[in-house]
């Protein structure tokens, strides 16, 4: 794979992922409150709902806004894989432990079912890891996996 080809490559996962995080960020910031009370019903988040409520958009804004510019997109790829990680882990939590199922997504994603969720994270996950391995900014030792 050429390095042109690669950069491109990087180019479109960190687009995806923009679209991903500016959408599920903007959705969760028009529904307000409603987010706020679907996590409170959270078997594992009720305690903190309040502060996951404005954390999670935000972390997702300023992901897409280190993926937007070449000098920090290998940081918000690293920031993109964790964050998609902790979701597909929480869903997994929910769909295997927990006797009470939330749903805390709006828009289009609220329409997946919670497996469909797991499936739709993991392929980002999968794109993010892609990104992060072809991203040119990983020959630099201290980001390197």
């Amino acid at each position: 794979m050429t390095a042109l080809t690669k950069q491109r490559t990087v180019e479109v996962i960190a687009f995806l992922l923009i679209v991903l995080f500016t959408y599920t960020a903007v959705s969760k910031i028009m529904a307000g409150a409603t987010f706020t009370v679907q996590l409170q019903k959270s078997p594992y988040l009720s305690d903190f709902a309040e502060e996951i409520a404005w954390l999670v958009p935000a972390s997702e804004t300023i992901i897409s806004f280190l993926l937007a510019f070449p000098a920090s997109r290998i940081l918000g790829l690293y920031a993109s894989f964790f964050l998609l990680c902790a979701f597909t882990t929480y869903i997994y939590a929910i769909l295997h432990y927990s006797s009470f199922v939330p749903c805390a997504c709006g828009g289009v994603i609220a329409s997946l079912t919670w497996n469909q969720h797991l499936l739709l994270n993991t392929g980002f996950i999968a794109l993010s890891i892609v990104g992060i391995l072809l991203s040119p900014a990983r020959q630099n030792k201290h980001l390197a996996l």
